[in-house]
Formats: C-alpha cells, sequence, structure tokens
C-alpha cells in the first residue's frame, strides 16, 4: 500500500492490484475451505445416520406365545394388564402363537368328538376369535396336531 496525493493535495491511501487480488484469494480461500469444512462434517453426519439405520434395521424382536386358547372372542376388554400385553404382541416385528385349537361352531361338526363327552370335550373356539388374534398383533399361528382329529 503506498499513499498518494490528489490536486487539492489530500494525501489518500491506495492499494494496487496485486494487493488486492492477494487480499480477495486469501478471503475466497478462507471462504472456501469452510465450506469444505462444514460439507466434510455433513457428509460425516450422514454416514453415522445411515449406520445407526442400518444397526436398527438388523435388530429385530420376536414374541411367542405357547398353548393360545381363546375360546370367545376378547378385543372388547380395556383392562390395563390385558392391554400391556397386547402392546407386547404389537411392538413386536413378529409375534407367533402355537394355537391349541381348532375354529369353528357346534353346527359344523358333524361327528362325535374325541374324547366324547360331547362338544364341551375338545377345544373349539368360534371364528371372530382368528380376528381378534391378529388384532392383537400376532402375525402367525402354528397349529396343534394332536387336536388335528378335533
Amino acid at each position: 500500500m503506498h499513499e498518494n496525493s490528489t490536486d487539492d493535495g489530500v494525501m489518500t491511501n491506495a492499494v494496487d492490484r496485486r494487493t488486492m487480488l492477494g487480499r480477495g484469494a486469501a478471503l475466497f480461500g478462507s471462504l472456501l475451505a469452510s465450506q469444505v469444512l462444514k460439507l466434510r462434517e455433513a457428509k460425516a453426519q450422514a454416514s453415522r445416520a445411515a449406520a445407526a439405520k442400518v444397526q436398527a434395521s438388523s435388530t429385530f424382536t420376536v414374541t411367542v406365545a405357547g398353548e393360545t386358547m381363546a375360546t370367545r372372542p376378547f378385543s372388547m376388554h380395556t383392562e390395563p394388564e390385558f392391554l400391556d400385553i397386547v402392546k407386547l404382541y404389537r411392538a413386536s416385528d413378529l409375534a407367533v402363537g402355537h394355537l391349541e385349537m381348532n375354529f369353528g361352531t357346534d353346527e359344523e361338526i358333524k361327528w362325535t368328538p374325541r374324547g366324547t363327552a360331547g362338544v364341551a370335550s375338545y377345544m373349539l373356539a368360534d371364528p371372530a376369535v382368528a380376528k381378534d388374534l391378529r388384532w392383537m398383533g400376532i402375525h402367525a399361528l402354528s397349529l396343534a396336531m394332536n387336536h388335528s382329529f378335533d
């Protein structure tokens, strides 16, 4: 930088072109470096988020219930303890129950049931129970082979 005087004798500071270009380049480089650092941090955050998503998606929960034996619909119940069990099933990625009965009505029976004390001698559930099991959050049922001829 050097001083110049105007025609009226006033002194001014003048900056030559080379100094201006140098200062501009330094400012531009500083801004560019700042943006590169911001982009790197954003990329690192996205990478961490993607890794967390992969980690979360590589785990799952399974809830298994044995001896599922509900003979009447049950979705109308509102007891807190019961609803806690419903929440457990619904929160699972996979909920499986072992159905220890058959779905049907007394009118569908055309033979004497095994154990022959009448219809009450074996496990027969209202078909609406199947809908309630689904409502509860159960995704799949295994079937009891020992009741296959009931």
